[in-house]
């Protein structure tokens, strides 16, 4: 089951990142670097399977990842807080890569819904969960830099 977890969020999160015109992107089972990350996602998992699903950005892929999307969709920045735009990108990115891996987890007869995303912003901030059976840390290395998750699972 832990085997077939992991993929689905993997398949879901390169999914998700093609739709925005990522095309190169790598993902490695395992966390390739310790950089501090600026945001943090949150993605509550309840049904048959319960547990996180969390993404982590520094802020200069934050950055990086909001620009090449912005230009992907012909979006134009407004005047807004830069930091807020970010969050919300961050939000929205774990939110989308969730939400296709439940779809996907429905399709194979396991019942799964997702919470509304927790966002976390600062300098070198860290996400603490409860203790959980399963936990993978997956980096997903794009062109542009490396954007960390973590699936943790608790058995019944």
């Amino acid at each position: 089951m832990k085997d077939k977890l992991l993929k689905v969020f993997k398949e879901a999160a390169a999914s998700v990142l093609a739709e925005y015109g990522f095309d190169q992107v790598d993902i490695f089972d395992t966390k390739l670097n310790d950089t501090p990350p600026a945001f943090v996602s949150i993605i509550g998992l309840v049904g048959q399977v319960k547990g996180y699903f969390i993404l982590q950005l520094c802020g200069s892929a934050t950055l990086a990842m909001v620009k090449h999307m912005e230009n992907y969709l012909g979006l134009v920045p407004g005047d807004e807080d830069r930091s807020r735009w970010c969050r919300s990108t961050v939000a929205e990115m774990a939110n989308q890569i969730a939400g296709t891996a439940v779809v996907q987890l429905s399709e194979i007869g396991i019942d799964c819904m997702i919470t509304p995303p927790t966002n976390l912003s600062g300098e070198s901030i860290e996400a603490s969960i409860p203790t959980s059976d399963f936990t993978k840390e997956i980096t997903i290395k794009l062109p542009w830099g490396m954007i960390h998750s973590t699936l943790a699972i608790k058995n019944e």
